[in-house]
């Protein structure tokens, strides 16, 4: 379990270190949810997710700095820096929810790419699942966080060169002309690139995205092993970069949309590697399985070296029975969450806006604990209840998009209150202080 240490602060470069942030982002719920994003908003929504990718990585990168700053002597995960920030009950509260919210989002990133490998190759789901889930689980703790870091170079490379050449080789091999006519005879709605509701979809995406990455134990790793005056540079060249991913992935399933229409969504996938020739499939098979493994693999480790670092370290475990313990809670919760999936049958778009109330409360609060100076006595954490289940609330009646704003909202103002309360606290010691005694 030594493996899951962290590594030394600030021992990642600024070249490996815009590749390891790109192979966490790769497979981010923006991303994956992008065939259902586009049949309900049309392609704007490569825009828009690429603009909300580029916002979101960009402000963390600017707080990014303001992390190292705060840096503990034994700082490496978000976990040791709430701990050092916030009162212990916020600690458990907030390091609970972005431990099952990591687990779901590793859970949906290994449904992905099972049902992408049975499409290809024909393999049951189940047996795809395990053996992939087995083969995780083996390279990170035997080989840690290095051999991830080295591997995401290939992957990332691949990555790019697959989201390149095959929607290039495709427009050149059947023309631009025949793709627009045969998406407009099809899919005309899929043009109409200004919608009403375009500019709110832009607001709630970068909202989630914001919040997914603010929450995500993976990125907190790499703003912690980063340089410190590399740090935001990294992220900033990263948000540049990660932005060309959704568009590259809007052109991919264009080509697939201009063959005609379809009555279920997952029939895309099919079209997409049926109509595919020998080459271009193999291609498209690697830069997949390049871009969900390397966030696979990184998303591991940082919820391995989480679970270890920041829940089991009060208990006096031995180093085998913190391993054992360890992949047991895992195998517990991606079980637990698989059921629940197969249960409801949700859409990868429903689990983007889903999931996205929690991470958008949530995001107030993390950016005043980030901006905060020292510690925070008073309890944050009924803020972000409170505009949990104020989204959740009106989820069903007025839609996600309408619930994510006002999550956002009373988030928000918990957090106007807390300065107004805290504010309030000064006037009336100013005021005991001035007043003489008797």
């Amino acid at each position: 379990m030594s493996r899951l240490a962290k590594d030394r602060i600030g021992s990642i470069g600024i070249g490996l270190g815009i590749v390891v942030i790109i192979a966490r982002l790769v497979a981010s719920p923006s991303i994956v949810a992008t065939p259902q994003a586009i049949t309900n908003y049309g392609v704007i929504t490569g825009l828009i997710f690429s603009i909300a990718m580029f916002a979101a990585l960009s402000t963390f990168g600017y707080f990014s700095k303001k992390i190292r700053t705060q840096a503990f002597s034994s700082a490496a995960t978000i976990g040791d820096f709430l701990k050092e920030k916030v009162t212990t009950f916020d600690y458990k509260f907030f390091l609970g929810i972005i431990v099952i919210l990591s687990i779901q989002g590793l859970l949906i990133q290994m449904m992905l790419i099972t049902s992408l490998l049975d499409l290809i190759v024909n393999i049951p789901i189940k047996l795809l699942f395990f053996f992939l889930f087995s083969f995780l689980i083996l390279t990170v703790i035997l080989y840690g966080n290095k051999v991830v870091n080295i591997l995401a170079q290939w992957q990332i490379c691949l990555l790019f060169a697959v989201i390149i050449i095959y929607p290039v080789y495709l427009l050149i091999q059947k023309g631009i002309e025949p793709i627009y006519k045969g998406v407009r005879l099809y899919h005309p709605y899929l043009l109409i690139m200004f919608r009403d509701d375009s500019f709110f979809f832009l607001i709630v995406s970068f909202l989630i995205v914001c919040g997914y990455i603010f929450l995500n134990p993976a990125l907190w790793q790499r703003c912690y092993q980063l340089r410190a005056d590399k740090v935001r540079r990294a992220f900033v060249y990263s948000s540049f970069i990660g932005s060309v991913i959704p568009i590259s992935f809007i052109c991919i399933y264009l080509l697939v949309f201009y063959q005609g229409g379809f009555i279920v969504l997952s029939s895309i996938s099919k079209v997409l590697i049926q109509s595919s020739a020998p080459f271009l499939l193999s291609l498209l098979f690697l830069g997949a399985t390049a871009a969900l493994t390397a966030t696979l693999s990184s998303d591991l480790f940082s919820i391995l070296s989480l679970i270890k670092k920041n829940i089991f370290q009060d208990y006096t475990f031995s180093k085998k029975k913190q391993i054992y313990s360890t992949i047991f809670l895992l195998i517990f919760f991606i079980m637990t969450t698989y059921f629940i999936y197969k249960g409801y049958s949700p859409t990868f778009l429903d689990v983007f806006f889903f999931t996205g109330i929690i991470q958008v409360a949530m995001l107030p609060q993390l950016i005043l604990i980030i901006c905060h100076k020292g510690r925070i006595k008073e309890s944050l954490a009924s803020g972000t209840l409170f505009g949990i289940i104020a989204g959740y609330a009106i989820y069903t009646p007025f839609g996600p998009l309408s619930s994510i704003i006002i999550a956002f909202c009373c988030s928000f103002l918990s957090i106007v209150y807390f300065f107004l309360r805290r504010k309030n606290k000064m006037r009336l010691l100013l005021k005991t202080q001035k007043t003489p005694f008797s």
